[in-house]
């Protein structure tokens, strides 16, 4: 908490093993989206600060891969892009729908007409 006293909420991930480190995520007030984190390494054993990155440290491909879940459900921008997100995906799932609904009428209207020209 004294790196980041501010932060919106804290990460903490353990080690896996006996030479890892503890890694610290910290999500900034205002941050663009959830994976906007800076990270604070630790050591195990002493608790030492053995380093520091802030998202704007990140190389550009980090930033675009920590874009991927915010983008895929709809986080990217707040509730606005959620919001979109949700009537996207509603339309998504409608449209086969609604679709195979107007196939199937289209069968119809041309058996009818068939049948109608055969009697004729």
């Amino acid at each position: 908490r004294r790196q980041a006293p501010t932060a919106d909420y804290y990460s903490v991930q353990l080690p896996k093993d006996p030479m890892a480190s503890i890694r610290v995520a910290t999500l900034r007030p205002g941050a663009s989206h959830d994976n906007a984190t800076d990270e604070v390494y630790l050591d195990q054993y002493s608790g030492r600060v053995i380093s520091r990155q802030t998202y704007e440290q990140r190389n550009l491909g980090q930033r675009v891969r920590g874009l991927f879940k915010p983008v895929h459900t709809g986080a990217i921008f707040g509730w606005p892009s959620k919001i979109v997100s949700l009537v996207v995906c509603l339309l998504g799932v409608t449209f086969p729908v609604t679709g195979t609904i107007m196939w199937l009428n289209r069968l119809r209207k041309a058996k009818r007409k068939q049948a109608k020209l055969v009697t004729a």
